[in-house]
């Protein structure tokens, strides 16, 4: 049976429950999701996964406030069209405001994919945690420029942590001895998600993106996974092509911030 939206959905913010646990920095609990910290600006520095299975109260989001109160970080929190309708009325009596929504696409991995005869086909090598640390820190530093052109001590610490990850492993494409483009898989239960895919801009435009897409969709299909799921900004390159290579919409959720948390203003 094919899951609903609202399945997928309380899938997957289990799922982000569980990563952010286990790769950021600092956790804790709040009520049925978690609030992580890495460093200001890194992704883990969230709340996820609240109101999705109970009622949020003022508490939790006291809560919040307290976690990331003295960290210099503006507040991050995930949603989800699913979510208990009590976290929308705490997110407006605290003045959060959406800053951002991501779109979430899935595949049906028992569907035959699609494959474009006149797409360029591309030698990816395969990276996991017993990989050549070399290796690994070269696609640390080729996926943190693909993003953004500077390389951090705490980006590349924290992207060498997931791909150490038992639950993640990657592909990289390299061309005269330099990675030029990552991406990643991250399993959880029954589905495959699509994280981190980054092309350095001087080899953008060349179809590596969907390349690396329709390559990830094959591995967690041989990996045994009954979905595949992929996020991306609406009307990004990264939503355009996973459309094109069979994708389905499931929905879009809200990214809130709130940039000042002092509680002189609550």
């Amino acid at each position: 049976m094919r899951w609903t939206p609202q399945t997928l959905a309380l899938h997957d913010s289990d799922r982000m429950v569980s990563v952010i646990q286990e790769i950021a920095d600092d956790t804790c609990p709040v009520g049925d999701g978690v609030m992580g910290f890495s460093y200001p600006g890194a992704w883990p520095s969230r709340v996820t996964g609240l109101g999705m299975r109970e009622p949020v109260t003022r508490q939790m989001l006291e809560d919040v406030l307290a976690f990331y109160r003295g960290r210099q970080s503006t507040i991050k929190l995930y949603a989800s069209p699913y979510s208990h309708p009590s976290l929308w009325e705490q997110l407006r009596l605290y003045r959060f405001s959406i800053e951002d929504w991501d779109s979430v696409l899935f595949w049906d991995l028992s569907e035959p994919l699609i494959e474009f005869e006149d797409a360029v086909t591309y030698e990816f090598a395969n990276i996991d945690q017993h990989s050549q640390d070399t290796m690994k820190y070269e696609l640390a530093q080729a996926n943190l420029l693909g993003f953004s052109d500077a390389l951090t001590e705490p980006g590349l610490g924290l992207f060498m942590k997931v791909i150490e990850h038992p639950r993640t492993e990657f592909i990289g494409l390299w061309q005269d001895d330099a990675c030029i483009a990552t991406a990643g898989l991250e399993y959880y239960q029954q589905t495959a998600t699509l994280i981190t895919g980054s092309v350095l801009t001087t080899h953008r435009r060349r179809g590596i993106q969907s390349a690396m897409i329709l390559e990830r969709l094959k591995i967690a299909r041989d990996r045994g996974a009954s979905y595949a799921l992929i996020a991306s900004s609406p009307g990004a390159a990264t939503e355009r092509n996973a459309l094109r290579l069979g994708a389905r919409l499931v929905y879009h959720q809200p990214v809130f911030v709130l940039t000042d948390a002092s509680e002189e203003d609550l």
